[in-house]
């Protein structure tokens, strides 16, 4: 009988864990291509154990070969809460991409495109940058370029 190591539980928790991901991150897909996917890592006994364990424990579904994620929602992809807010309060992480039109987002993960655009000084409306970085219009831009001009 062989001896299970530290190794070779982190191994199969490591692939437990991956097969799980690729599930929750497909939301659904059919067994048959996910296999055909890992064949080369996993055997098909060892596929069907990995299959097994996250249908005992409620994690997805499987019906006509359609394997389904009903675990919990996906976590923030930088810190690993639960919860799946793209915008998270636990590690700061923001989405390089809006939710909404799938334009890029500036520094603070904010859409320019689908947001009304505010001067961040003085709440005056303006039209954002191009480069969608923080919105300051023309006046308080000149007002705090005098004012580090006198610091120097």
């Amino acid at each position: 009988m062989t001896q299970i190591t530290t190794p070779h539980v982190k191994a199969a928790l490591g692939i437990l864990t991956a097969v799980a991901d690729a599930i929750r991150d497909l939301k659904e897909v059919p067994s048959g291509h996910l296999y055909a996917n890992l064949m080369s890592k996993l055997s098909f006994a060892q596929y069907e154990q990995v299959i097994g364990v996250l249908k005992s424990t409620g994690l997805i579904k499987e019906n006509a070969h359609l394997l389904t994620w009903v675990g919990p929602a996906p976590a923030c992809p930088v810190c690993h809460e639960a919860g799946g807010n793209p915008y998270c309060a636990g590690c700061g992480w923001k989405p390089a991409a809006c939710p909404d039109c799938g334009k890029p987002t500036n520094q603070d993960g904010a859409c320019e495109t689908c947001a009304a655009s505010t001067c961040c000084e003085c709440g005056k409306a303006i039209t954002p940058a191009a480069d969608l970085s923080l919105g300051v219009c023309d006046e308080c831009t000149e007002k705090a370029e005098h004012e580090e001009e006198g610091r120097r």
